[in-house]
């Protein structure tokens, strides 16, 4: 397939477009800014700012992509939080920019909507009981959380009404090689080599209760793959795994595999109230696209800290 690829200069995007070309499609990158170093193998990039739907028509109507990867966004929920405004504009707007620009210029074109497990919310859904299937009722906690949900269902809607190839995914936290800080893995890393350098020390963090089911990005762009291969148009599908870590032991985790001693300090500008992601239902993506987590998170800490360190300092 021709995969046009938006956000493809963003740190799941770069993975993302690295899966597709190495599986044989061909990939067609889209983000804001073309980046100075481009991933090999790209068949083109367009500048594309998904606010603007004049200019999303426009590249879709001149590559006529087979297939859409969607993934052009606000991922940082703080930021989302800090600019309420631009987060819908992006995140939701920004979608209904592709999909109408596939209504009118490209109908044949199958489009993955990337939005996110936030759509639940955190409300203990799932938390000791059954895990949260696609067609549990959403209900987001945070504004990152309602624009996608707002996106998930412009999409699904756009499948059912316009008879447009549709279908989204919903993927809990994820990191790995090339994620950068603000968000809490790379942050976590980059402030434990800071002291390492020095021989230890205290480290400010956020809330170490809250619990997350970090997945490696490199099992999400898969499941982004195997979804425009075998997805259903229409459904939305999960994508997460069953093992949770709470922030505290991720930190406790990373610390022991640079062997340094830290004490820790909780910075009121940082923390956030105790949550924990929801386990969610995978059936339906195993099902119909036999995708399951390869990596766990001690393998993906090992691939960040080996593309962080220098050669021998591991």
């Amino acid at each position: 397939m021709r995969v046009l690829v938006t956000g493809a200069a963003g740190f799941a995007g770069q993975h993302a477009c690295r899966e597709l070309t190495a599986h044989g499609h061909t990939v067609l990158a889209a983000d804001v800014a073309i980046p100075e170093e481009k991933p090999a193998g790209i068949a083109a990039w367009e500048e594309l700012d998904v606010c603007d739907a004049g200019r999303c028509r426009d590249v879709v109507a001149r590559h006529q992509p087979d297939a859409c990867l969607h993934i052009a966004g606000i991922a940082f929920v703080p930021n989302a939080e800090a600019a309420s405004s631009r987060v819908f504009r992006v995140n939701t707007l920004g979608t209904v920019h592709m999909l109408d620009a596939a209504v009118g210029v490209c109908p044949g074109m199958r489009t993955l909507v990337v939005t996110t497990s936030e759509v639940y919310g955190d409300d203990g859904r799932g938390q000791a009981g059954t895990p949260l299937r696609e067609d549990t009722p959403l209900a987001p906690r945070n504004l990152y959380g309602i624009s996608k949900m707002a996106a998930d269902q412009c999409a699904l809607l756009y499948a059912r009404t316009r008879n447009l190839d549709v279908l989204t995914a919903r993927p809990s936290n994820h990191t790995g090689p090339g994620q950068r800080p603000p968000f809490v893995v790379p942050a976590f890393v980059e402030r434990l080599l800071a002291l390492r350098s020095v021989g230890g020390g205290t480290i400010r963090t956020g809330n170490l209760s809250s619990a997350r089911r970090f997945l490696d990005v490199r099992d999400v762009v898969r499941a982004y793959r195997l979804l425009l291969e075998k997805g259903r148009s229409g459904e939305a599908y999960n994508i997460s795994t069953a093992q949770s870590c709470k922030i505290g032991d991720l930190l406790a985790l990373l610390a022991q595999k640079l062997q340094i001693e830290v004490e820790t300090e909780v910075d009121p500008k940082l923390y956030r109230p105790t949550d924990s992601t929801a386990a969610l239902d995978l059936t339906k993506i195993q099902a119909d696209c036999g995708w399951q987590a390869e990596y766990d998170l001690s393998e993906t800490l090992d691939a960040m800290l080996a593309a962080t360190l220098p050669a021998g300092r591991a």
